[in-house]
């Protein structure tokens, strides 16, 4: 689960233009950007690249959030904008062939790596398979573990809405995966190693 509890104060003083919150800030939302760009981008976009541009313009543009509440939304916003331009210019890789980031326990055997890496790529070709808003849900619900207040909050809508596209997200998961003879639900996905 990717989250953190920077405190209002630190960001508030990084959108201030405070140098040494600015360091801290950013530390701690690059492994939440890049997380983001990697489950929502999928195979073809490359997630490093598409943080560090996210980030570029967090550092840049950051000011112009000015309310350290709307800054989580503001981020998730940029990083949707960013992913968008990023697959657009990401049909060279469709022709190449993508690789879906092996998440497995280092510790595991190479059978167990193999399975959950090929598990993980078909539950991302499911996920592609889904509108951005079923994909967006599923990701910060179930992937990140957050809560339905907190969605709404980075998606700008109230907990109630969040908790019906979670359910509507989830049946066209389960549908879509069914027409690919995936015997998996979202929540087994997780638990198989897409939820690192």
């Amino acid at each position: 689960m990717t989250q953190h509890r920077d405190e209002p104060e630190l960001i508030q003083a990084f959108l201030n233009g405070d140098r040494s919150a600015r360091d801290r800030v950013l530390g701690a939302w690059a492994p939440t950007v890049l997380t983001w760009c990697m489950r929502l981008g999928g195979p073809r976009v490359d997630a490093h690249d598409a943080a560090q541009d996210v980030m570029l313009i967090v550092l840049t543009k950051g000011h112009t959030c000015r309310d350290a509440e709307r800054f989580p939304a503001w981020v998730w916003g940029v990083t949707r904008k960013v992913l968008g331009r990023h697959r657009t210019k990401a049909w060279v890789r469709y022709w190449v062939g993508g690789v879906f980031p092996d998440s497995a326990d280092p510790g595991a055997g190479p059978r167990v790596h193999a399975q959950i890496s090929q598990t993980g790529r078909r539950v991302q070709q499911v996920l592609e398979e889904l509108t951005r808003e079923h994909c967006e849900v599923l990701i910060l619900h179930d992937l990140e573990g957050r809560s339905a207040t907190e969605v709404g909050r980075l998606l700008g809508v109230p907990p109630g809405t969040v908790k019906s596209r979670v359910r509507r997200a989830r049946a066209s998961f389960k549908a879509a995966a069914e027409r690919r003879d995936l015997k998996v639900s979202i929540t087994e996905a997780i638990h198989g190693g897409m939820g690192h």
